[in-house]
């Protein structure tokens, strides 16, 4: 355990740079800011140019929130997870949550309905992820533990990965031996 002393001073060092990149964030991009028209931007002063004040607050501060809380959701579900799972590697794939994302969305792909709803690949895939985290959590039952769960999981994540392998891009190819052709996908091959 670190000592009191040593965690204050750290955890005020994250949070001063974690200010610091924000105000970057708000000054920097292809609309040239300075300091002084950024404060009187946010502070809402009447002698703001009306371009500045719609960069700032239509383009910049969203987009710097957003990452802001994206950021802080990631770390504390990867925090969730690590202790869930007692393991400080942990990753989101361990449990199957990127496997199943790719799943639902190269379900969403193939079956045409992307073409038709602009969100069904994101939001397929979003689907997937909890479905598959869901069927390692039900297929775990009452053994829930961490090995468990991992070893369920390396199985639900094989499936997974040859269900939607090969990828939508892969091109089958023919295969001729002896005047019987097959199609060959790398995977398996079928006649």
């Amino acid at each position: 355990m670190l000592p009191d002393g040593f965690a204050i001073a750290f955890t005020a060092l994250c949070l001063t740079k974690i200010i610091g990149v924000f105000f970057t964030s708000l000054l920097l991009g292809p609309a040239d800011l300075t300091v002084s028209q950024l404060i009187k931007g946010l502070l809402g002063r009447e002698d703001v140019n009306r371009a500045i004040w719609l960069v700032i607050y239509e383009v910049r501060l969203p987009r710097t929130l957003l990452v802001l809380f994206i950021g802080a959701s990631l770390g504390a579900s990867g925090a969730a997870l690590q202790g869930y799972l007692r393991n400080p590697l942990t990753e989101p794939g361990l449990i199957g949550v990127s496997s199943g994302a790719s799943l639902g969305a190269v379900l969403a792909f193939y079956s045409g309905l992307s073409a038709t709803y602009a969100l069904a690949i994101p939001l397929s895939g979003i689907a997937g992820a909890f479905s598959a985290v869901l069927a390692v959590y039900f297929l775990a039952g009452k053994h829930n533990s961490p090995l468990y769960l991992n070893s369920i999981w390396c199985c639900c994540q094989r499936l997974c990965w040859r269900t939607h392998k090969p990828g939508p891009y892969y091109v089958l190819k023919p295969v001729c031996d002896h005047g019987n052709c097959v199609l060959d996908d790398g995977i398996f091959s079928r006649s």
